[in-house]
């Protein structure tokens, strides 16, 4: 057998349009151009891939990460708790030497829920360039019927909360209050509701109900770098529960200090 080093290497090179690593039997060797290795080739490779993957990376967090966070839960400190508790209990059966928030915690804790009227706060915060509130919206996940047992709650002569949803409405939207007590305008329907770059805002949604025992979830619906979004809010243990006080047998109610009245 010969071997023709020249034929052998202008074959390979019209072929494959110039490769640069050429092997075959040349006497009884390897063969490599003398033209060398394009290493040039190489890293023109791995930028482009790097750009690929950099690229891919920067959509993918542009994508799935958004400025506006939200977290929310109960506030049985502020304004009026109460709570609906699945027991029937006469006037010596709970703590009534307790403050009623005391009481209303307690009753949580052995199982009860919130009643209706029982602040939830939503704190909202932007970590990037401006965010417009659109609307704030709640989703039901479960109706069932008001509890029966005892209600616990707090009362004062103070003024009205002024951002209600009414869990009984089909879609349940957070409303301003008005002055006389009615539901008003949706929240951010009248206002533009803006949240500048690491600003936070808070707001305290009463919800209210007569008809149901009723596990909720908050839908944020906001704007942020020209797109829109919508954040969902639960609690720290899951959907808020809300129940109506209307099913009970008892009910008993306290200014704030540890005098009771009801039955």
């Amino acid at each position: 057998m010969v071997n023709d080093e020249s034929t052998f290497r202008n074959s390979v090179d019209r072929t494959t349009g110039g490769t640069v690593l050429q092997a075959g039997v040349v006497h009884g060797g390897i063969h490599v151009d003398k033209r060398g290795f394009r290493w040039w080739h190489a890293w023109a490779a791995v930028a482009a891939i790097g750009l690929v993957l950099g690229g891919a990376a920067f959509y993918g967090y542009w994508s799935r990460e958004s400025d506006l966070t939200a977290t929310a839960a109960y506030q049985p400190d502020v304004d009026l708790p109460a709570a609906v508790l699945g027991e029937n209990l006469g006037p010596r059966d709970f703590p009534n030497d307790k403050s009623c928030r005391s009481v209303v915690q307690w009753a949580v804790a052995r199982g009860g829920t919130y009643a209706s009227g029982t602040v939830v706060r939503l704190n909202l915060h932007n970590q990037g360039g401006t965010a417009v509130v659109n609307r704030i919206v709640v989703r039901v996940t479960e109706r069932l019927a008001p509890p029966t047992g005892t209600a616990f709650g707090c009362v004062t002569s103070g003024s009205p909360d002024r951002v209600v949803v009414d869990l009984d409405e089909d879609s349940p939207v957070v409303r301003h209050q008005t002055r006389d007590g009615s539901a008003g305008s949706p929240y951010a329907a009248d206002t533009v509701q803006e949240l500048a770059h690491d600003a936070t805002k808070t707001i305290d949604i009463t919800p209210i109900t007569t008809k149901c025992l009723c596990r909720w979830q908050i839908d944020v619906e906001y704007t942020s770098r020209g797109k829109p979004g919508t954040k969902t809010v639960t609690g720290p243990d899951g959907d808020f529960a809300t129940a109506a006080t209307s099913g009970v047998a008892h009910s008993y109610a306290s200014l704030g200090g540890t005098v009771w009245s009801g039955r």
